[in-house]
């Protein structure tokens, strides 16, 4: 099913690679933008508003990149060559060299006969090495394509802006309600007390089983400074829980207010991602940031349905003292203590 919407979704966005009299039929054009070479915009479908920011670049070979990232911050790479012979719906097995790095392994589908696609949306480590990377090789069983990565750093920061800016998400705690209610006075989510009892409750469980070292759990008053109703810390990471009431975990929004909220606190180098999940009722998504001249805070997300409705929202996030290995850990524990806790 992910494939087919990946299929139908590009055979959209090609339409940015397309004559501007195609784009006028495919799509509408609610901003446009230049990096370097790099020429973007955010887009929108007839009917259905917002959908992705894309950019795109053509090289002296004849091919043109072009990289979107979806409204729920999914992104993914085309290639298109008017004078290629693929066979529309094919896979094809790709390399991936960017500078001297460890090659990845990659498959792009054939969109049409001169279009093929590379999904890379759960791929932080590739996103991260584009950004930082001045060239990349791209290697297929007959053939070898090189392309210059200037600029693409600022694009692709660009691009993260720009679904930021047309999402807008205001804060993930204020999803909890779900309806705005104007002249209504205003109210925090995170402080009520009933929610913050019964985090507390539920986190304790979870940390108790699930063997994070040297952890303690902190005041809800503290938890609520912090966006969240319960929370925790240990030496290497630390912890929030969030309960989302009235959203469920399907709802498309909740991953890109989670990025969003994190994009636009961001002060410096930011990436994101969705994770794998083998159950669509899960949530899993990553952050990292990294202000100029300071150490990265790498936080995991990870959310399941709550049994008398709404989600609960886990934060994992790497402390002063922390690494990435130690955060992931930390998530992978939680994540399944929460599993044998939650029925």
């Amino acid at each position: 099913m992910r494939g087919r919407t990946l299929l139908c979704f590009w055979a959209f966005v090609i339409a940015v690679i397309a004559s501007p009299a195609e784009i006028a039929t495919a799509q509408t054009t609610l901003q446009s933008f230049r990096v370097g070479n790099w020429n973007g915009g955010a887009f929108a479908r007839d009917g259905r508003g917002f959908t992705h920011c894309a950019a795109s670049m053509i090289y002296s070979s004849g091919t043109k990149m072009l990289f979107s990232i979806e409204r729920n911050y999914r992104w993914s790479m085309g290639l298109h060559n008017r004078d290629w012979h693929l066979q529309p719906g094919s896979v094809y097995e790709l390399a991936f060299f960017i500078d001297a790095a460890i090659p990845i392994s990659m498959k792009a589908q054939a969109i049409d006969s001169t279009t093929m696609f590379i999904g890379l949306g759960d791929s932080t480590e590739l996103f991260d090495r584009f950004r930082r990377g001045k060239q990349l090789r791209v290697s297929s069983t007959n053939n070898v394509m090189t392309f210059n990565l200037a600029d693409t750093s600022a694009m692709l920061a660009r691009l993260h802006d720009c679904v930021r800016r047309h999402t807008q998400p205001a804060n993930v705690a204020n999803l909890s309600d779900g309806k705005q209610r104007p002249g209504s006075p205003a109210r925090d989510p995170v402080a009520d007390p009933t929610l913050q009892a019964e985090a507390a409750v539920l986190l304790a469980n979870v940390m108790a089983a699930s063997n994070v070292a040297g952890y303690s759990m902190g005041a809800p008053e503290e938890a609520a400074k912090i966006g969240g109703h319960a929370f925790w810390t240990a030496p290497s990471a630390r912890g929030i829980l969030l309960i989302i009431p009235q959203r469920r975990v399907d709802d498309p929004e909740i991953p890109g207010a989670v990025i969003g909220i994190n994009a636009t606190g961001c002060k410096g180098a930011f990436m994101s991602g969705s994770l794998p999940v083998a159950d669509t009722r899960t949530i899993r998504v990553t952050t990292t940031c990294q202000p100029p001249g300071q150490s990265f805070t790498t936080s995991y997300y990870f959310g399941i349905p709550r049994p008398r409705g709404g989600i609960y929202l886990f934060t994992t996030r790497t402390s002063q003292n922390g690494s990435r290995e130690d955060v992931e850990r930390a998530d992978d524990l939680i994540r399944q203590a929460t599993y044998r806790t939650v029925n």
